[in-house]
């Protein structure tokens, strides 16, 4: 387990934005998790959805934009694409520190679409859980 990491929050949120400023394959950003939630953490998480008309080529991409990061913050980056991860990841990602947004509109409606799903998706899976709980099967 990572020690816990107590410095200024708002330092890091600038240092991450102004990263970010030169990267216009990523359209939208998120800081999320213990970061945003506790006043201590372990780590930074990002979650970036990137331009699918000029998506990067390099296999570890998420790597090395997380390392160059790591150099800069010194302290440990974890990147999440949000165009490939999970409706629960985006839903909680999204619910972050936004620190960049070059489209607003596609922003709106990406989320907007995988919020649906997650929600609906969780309804689903509360009337399994509910008919478990009353032993139909």
């Amino acid at each position: 387990m990572r020690p816990k990491i107590l410095i200024d929050k708002k330092e890091i949120v600038k240092k991450i934005s102004d990263f970010f400023k030169g990267r216009n394959e990523i359209l939208f950003a998120y800081i999320f998790g213990s970061f945003t939630e506790d006043e201590t953490f372990n780590d930074v998480d990002i979650g970036i959805y990137l331009n699918p008309e000029s998506l990067p080529t390099e296999v570890f991409y998420e790597v090395e934009l997380s390392n160059q990061l790591e150099k800069i913050l010194k302290i440990p980056v974890d990147i999440v694409i949000l165009n490939k991860t999970s409706d629960f990841i985006l839903h909680k990602a999204t619910k972050g520190i936004m620190v960049k947004n070059n489209n607003d509109q596609i922003r709106t409606d990406y989320i907007t679409k995988h919020w649906k799903m997650y929600w609906d998706f969780k309804d689903k899976i509360r009337e399994q859980v509910m008919e478990m709980k009353r032993g139909n099967r």
